[in-house]
């Protein structure tokens, strides 16, 4: 099973080399114009373009003013883990650009993403190990980070 898993990511990856440190074009809307803030209050909702923010690159839409402003008073507090890359596959050190509808939040309180397809499920996989595949990805985030500085 490893080994399809593996295979499956490999085939849905994009290079390290070729990529930034958040799973974004610099010509769309970040996590697909998602309100990063509509994840902590359950409900995932489309961000309008008429309260957007231009976060380090990123450009994010907010639902509202007030999703907007709160995101503002602490962004390192919403921005998702991996820079929006899936989490499961960061674990296996590829760049998977996730189903921004599939999350969870780590202990730290960020959202995570995953990506899930008829035969592969991001967030099963991570939850069969959660401690083991948080220090993998972070490990290999830490690296990428590295490799864009």
């Amino acid at each position: 099973m490893k080994s399809i898993l593996t295979l499956t990511v490999l085939i849905y990856s994009t290079s390290v080399m070729a990529q930034k440190y958040c799973c974004h074009d610099e010509q769309e809307a970040s996590f697909d114009g998602n309100d990063l803030i509509s994840y902590y209050d359950g409900k995932i909702l489309k961000g309008n373009t008429a309260y957007q923010v231009d976060h380090e690159g990123q450009i994010l839409f907010f639902n509202s003013k007030e999703n907007k402003d709160r995101f503002l008073e602490d962004p390192s507090r919403y921005i998702p883990s991996y820079g929006g890359w899936c989490s499961i596959a960061m674990s296996l050190d590829a760049l998977v650009k996730p189903n921004y509808n599939y999350y969870r939040f780590d202990n730290d309180g960020r959202v995570m993403f995953f990506e899930v397809r008829a035969f592969l499920n991001g967030i099963t996989l991570w939850e069969k190990d959660t401690l083991g595949n948080k220090i993998k990805a972070d490990i290999n985030y830490q690296k990428l980070l590295e490799y864009e500085q």
